[in-house]
């Protein structure tokens, strides 16, 4: 009898390779792994708060500062304090964040056709529905270890 593999491993040992892959093919864009999903929110989100980004991204604030002050000295985003409350920072994308979109979208796709190379269609939808899942139950976790 095969012991059920450890899901935590699974999705470590994923979330590893992904990170060396995108630094790898970010390298060139001055842009580590770490800022690669903070540019895909800001695509659809420019001008939100840094809480909000932390929260889509489900990060602590203080990750997320560290990784937009680094896209900010790169040149890919800028701050700007909230008229309505000055202690907030409201994120936009620069020409040259907005010009990495194309990029982010073909390292994520030719990333994703690698990791689901073989798995049928229905298959993949499948995986989604059920990471989608696990991730809810992470997320409701969370929550109630703050509570």
């Amino acid at each position: 009898m095969n012991p059920t593999p450890s899901l935590g491993r699974l999705i470590s040992c994923i979330y590893r390779h992904t990170q060396t892959y995108l630094s790898r093919e970010l390298m060139d864009y001055g842009i580590g792994s770490g800022q690669f999903s903070f540019l895909m929110v800001l695509q659809n989100n420019e001008g939100v708060s840094q809480d909000h980004i932390a929260q889509a991204l489900h990060i602590d604030k203080a990750t997320t500062t560290r990784a937009l002050k680094k896209l900010e000295k790169a040149g890919y985003i800028s701050r700007q304090k909230d008229t309505a409350d000055k202690r907030r920072y409201n994120v936009y994308l620069t020409e040259k964040g907005r010009d990495m979109y194309p990029v982010l979208l073909k390292i994520s796709a030719e990333w994703t056709d690698l990791l689901l190379e073989g798995i049928s269609e229905e298959g993949k939808q499948q995986l989604f529905t059920m990471l989608t899942a696990v991730m809810n139950n992470a997320t409701a976790e969370k929550r109630c270890l703050h509570e």
